[in-house]
């Protein structure tokens, strides 16, 4: 006799019904999000960076003036041809009458992607949300996983975002380049914000001049093979501090004199990172390796020193261990309470899983024909999420498969994965492909017998080459598996500037349907994915 499966429990009633796009109800309230205070004691310090004014600062960012504006056609009927150059953004709003997006131009390859996580309970402005951007200082250039390490100037880019939802589009304002941070430390190769808690608008009464409210803490992935984390100043606070207004909103260029934490070991360039909730970060390496390094003892005021000395600082490292047998390309943590679970994917084509109380023994989940470049794991489900050799994407049960199903395919992707994100604030994922597309897909949809799954179609992004004119193609209809995989395959060989090479999720409460996307030709959108009211 076959035993039945036993199904998944459904955490909120009718999540499993939602296909065309997320619901406010059907949001998971975070605590940690919502109310966490984490490293009270650490606030941002003007004597970590330099201001430097934007003709010394020239260096380090993408060269505006070698570079030709950008043409994007826009809408469905008309179509509209608009220019936009390094560092300038439009609201797409105003080109497709029943869409919330913006779009603009970092003027670099974009490697990282991630926004500012803000504690809701101390958020005086709820729709206006900070994305750090980061990657090349050129764009539309291939380069090699195993580039070798070396550091130059370069920037991160942090953009201020208008998120609302019910405000009329004429009023929204559009994104605006609001800091940058100059480095000599090469190219980013990710991006990671302190995933909640880490976040300020005042700071206690008496403290030295050159404290301020700390919008996060940033960690970057680098070309010189080391990881550095960042306390970033509030915006407002800095802009209150240096006496400037908004009234044209000037953008801040600040030199980083030295970062909070420097992370590196001998002859290994590390790849990507990961959060592992407020006190543990993992790092990849090109080499194979995952670290696992302690966050909360490196940011104590006491161990400044130690925490900024390359050398000093491995005293923080719990454990390095090699894991795969090229270099790791994705880590993901099963959600952020505090999470032991760890899922890595990696050049060797292995989705491998581990314990971090035990690391040691890591186990092969699967071998794909190909590399492994992202995988996720959501702390409210127990399956890991990943993308096969096929095109497909597949979750893999981590239970007992006696009583539930092993795995299954629950999307398909034309073109090769590249980038995908899940959420802690409700089931959905987004994934982009190397042909352009960005879709999203509910992994707790209802699955019905002999149907196909269904998936939404954000846009796709077209390249012209002939007249290089990037077209964002909007309003194409859910697609289901079966549709997907009936692709010619030509369609998935293209040109590399019009592949989605990073998404993400923005992690706060009131806005977490909205998602970003960017590649290798700089150009970054931001979408809003939700469906019904109360959004704002």
């Amino acid at each position: 006799m076959v035993k039945e499966e036993i199904k998944e429990e459904i955490p909120i009633p009718g999540v499993e019904y939602s296909i065309n796009g997320i619901f406010r109800h059907h949001t998971y309230e975070h605590p940690l999000i919502n109310d966490a205070a984490v490293y009270p004691q650490l606030h941002a310090t003007m004597s970590d960076w330099d201001r430097t004014s934007p003709q010394d600062a020239s260096p380090y960012v993408p060269a505006q003036q070698e570079q030709e504006p950008i043409k994007v056609d826009l809408g469905i009927s008309p179509i509209t041809t608009v220019s936009l150059s390094a560092f300038n953004s439009i609201n797409l709003g105003k080109h497709f009458q029943y869409k919330r997006a913006h779009l603009f131009n970092t003027g670099g390859a974009i490697c990282g992607l991630d926004f500012a996580p803000k504690t809701t309970t101390l958020d005086s402005q709820p729709n206006i949300h900070y994305l750090a951007t980061g990657g090349y200082k050129e764009p539309n250039v291939l380069h090699s996983f195993e580039t070798p390490r070396q550091g130059y100037q370069n920037c991160i880019q942090l953009w201020k975002c208008d998120l609302a939802t019910s405000t009329p589009n004429d009023q929204v304002m559009d994104p605006v380049l609001d800091l940058v941070f100059l480095h000599d430390y090469g190219h980013v190769r990710d991006l990671k914000w302190c995933p909640y808690g880490a976040y300020e608008e005042t700071v206690p009464e008496g403290l030295d001049g050159d404290i301020l409210p700390k919008l996060g803490i940033l960690s970057g992935c680098f070309g010189d093979g080391t990881v550095r984390s960042m306390v970033v100043p509030h915006p407002n606070a800095l802009r209150a501090q240096l006496g400037l207004t908004d009234d044209h909103h000037e953008t801040i260029y600040l030199k980083i004199k030295q970062a909070r934490c420097v992370f590196a070991l001998p002859n290994a360039s590390a790849t990507t990172i990961a959060y592992g909730g407020h006190k543990k970060l993992a790092i990849g390496y090109s080499s194979g390796n995952i670290s696992l390094w302690n966050m909360t003892k490196a940011l104590e005021n006491d161990q400044q020193e130690n925490a900024r000395d390359i050398r000093r600082s491995t005293r923080f490292m719990i454990f390095n261990v090699i894991i795969h047998d090229a270099g790791v390309q994705a880590i993901a943590w099963h959600g952020m309470n505090d999470p032991v679970n760890i899922a890595s994917g990696g050049n060797d084509g292995k989705l491998t899983c581990l314990d971090s109380r035990d690391p040691y023994i890591p186990m092969n989940l699967i071998r794909t024909r190909s590399i492994q470049p992202c995988v996720v794991w959501p702390g409210h489900r127990h399956k890991i999420l990943y993308a096969d050799a096929d095109l497909m994407l597949k979750d893999l049960e981590t239970q007992d498969c006696k009583d539930f199903k092993s795995g299954s395919n629950f999307a398909a992707c034309s073109g090769f994965t590249l980038s995908m994100a899940a959420s802690e604030q409700h089931s959905y994922i987004v994934f982009g492909s190397s042909a352009g597309y960005v879709r999203t897909f509910n992994t707790l949809a209802k699955k019905v017998k002999a149907k196909a799954r269904i998936q939404n179609v954000i846009f796709r992004l077209i390249y012209h080459e002939d007249t290089k004119v990037y077209r964002y193609v909007d309003g194409l209809q859910p697609e289901s598996i079966d549709t997907a995989k009936a692709m010619p395959s030509l369609n998935r060989v293209l040109h590399h500037n019009m592949s989605i090479s990073k998404v993400c999720w923005n992690p706060n409460s009131l806005t977490s349907a909205w998602i970003a996307s960017a590649g290798p030709n700089g150009l970054c959108r931001l979408d809003f994915v939700g469906a019904g009211k109360d959004w704002d």
